[in-house]
């Protein structure tokens, strides 16, 4: 379960992401908002894997794309 604090930490990502998205651009913000999360993930799970979590999001992509 989510707390307020993890509420507020999604809500400062998703901040940071839409200024990105408006300033940078659409690539660099959305690198910006998987390093963001993944550091979030990271602090709240030292065991956290960092290339799992990448490989999970390319293939959700491709199945969002219809690429599976």
């Amino acid at each position: 379960m989510m707390t307020k604090k993890d509420h507020q930490k999604l809500a400062d990502i998703l901040g940071g992401y839409l200024h990105n998205l408006n300033e940078k651009g659409p690539e660099t913000a959305g690198e910006w908002l998987e390093e963001d999360i993944t550091r979030m993930l990271e602090k709240d799970n030292p065991r956290f894997d960092r290339l799992r979590f990448f490989k999970a999001i390319s293939d959700a992509q491709l199945v969002a794309g219809g690429g599976e």
